[in-house]
């Protein structure tokens, strides 16, 4: 649906496929930091914690969202930017200001969402790539369609042997990040069934405050599976199940002899309802059941927490 630039309600930005190609970036921070209103903030080279703020707000008051997903960890908040690889992204919307009525209490500065490839031309693309402090970068996407639906695959790996990352410091920390995206669509019938899965994993090292040799392991992913159909003229009703991984493990022992982590799972389902009561008249309903996990330790302390919620809703649009 196209709409007048003055029907639109909040300021929306969008980056497409072309422009992520022509800016040549290493992850969605550097995409991001040259719009306007977003500063970024990074605590080193590579792969280090990567921190959003969008209109003066703080670093937990941006939602991030892939393929419709929310990433932002139950523990820190601040979403994985980082280990997003630009090769396997179709395009970024960008929406300015709160929207916390919408999203909840993450999107007070705005939202970020992540949109995979999908739905790609048949046929295979692969880029390779090397630069300075050992970099070697590598992708692939393969996609195919027919009567049947479409189905598009990606991958992208990152091997950087990185530079020191702090003053005074001699040792190169380097950072390695392997990537893969699915994206499936079929019709059976009436319902329109599609799923999408983003995952990253790797390593990333460091110096800490000795100018010690560290790294970490983290692990990121996003999937969901949804089901659309009409049961009546009119009357449109679709089903949506995720899953949600946020999860950093440090590989060296902590002063107590424990090696720290941060961890999140999130399980959801909604059940959206859009029904046409007029031209211009149309009532929407559903649920949105959820279930998150959050566990951390470091340095001795720590928190295991699990939280529920249950939301419905009706909403009714003139």
């Amino acid at each position: 649906t196209t709409l007048a630039e003055d029907e639109i309600l909040a300021p929306i930005v969008v980056i497409t496929r072309e422009e992520l190609e022509r800016a040549t970036a290493a992850d969605v921070a550097d995409l991001l930091r040259f719009r306007a209103g977003i500063e970024i903030a990074r605590t080193g080279g590579p792969g280090q914690t990567t921190t959003l703020f969008m209109r003066g707000t703080e670093s937990n008051h941006t939602l991030v969202l892939v393929d419709g997903v929310r990433i932002n960890p139950g523990t820190i908040g601040v979403a994985a930017l980082q280990n997003i690889s630009p090769e396997l992204i179709e395009r970024i919307e960008i929406v300015k200001g709160p929207r916390s009525t919408i999203y909840g209490s993450d999107a007070i500065g705005g939202v970020v969402n992540v949109i995979t490839r999908s739905g790609a031309r048949d046929g295979v693309v692969v880029s390779l790539g090397a630069g300075q402090y050992g970099t070697r970068d590598a992708s692939l996407t393969a996609g195919a369609s027919g009567e049947a639906g479409d189905l598009t695959l990606g991958t992208s790996w990152l091997d950087s042997s990185g530079f020191p990352a702090r003053t005074g410091d001699e040792t190169d920390r380097g950072y390695r990040n392997l990537s893969f995206n699915v994206s499936g669509r079929s019709q059976v019938g009436s319902v329109e069934l599609s799923a999408r899965a983003w995952h990253a994993e790797g390593t990333s090292e460091y110096s800490d405050f000795f100018l010690t040799p560290v790294d970490q392991d983290f692990t990121n992913s996003a999937a969901s599976l949804s089901a659309a159909f009409a049961p009546a003229a009119g009357w449109r009703s679709k089903l949506t199940a995720s899953l949600m991984r946020d999860e950093t493990r440090q590989n060296q022992a902590n002063f107590m002899g424990q090696k720290d982590f941060l961890r999140t799972r999130r399980w959801s389902a909604d059940w959206q309802n859009d029904v046409a009561v007029g031209e211009h008249h149309a009532i929407t309903a559903g649920a949105l059941l959820q279930r998150e996990t959050a566990d951390t330790l470091s340095y001795g302390s720590g928190f295991d927490v699990g939280t529920d919620v249950n939301l419905y809703y009706v909403q009714d649009r003139i």
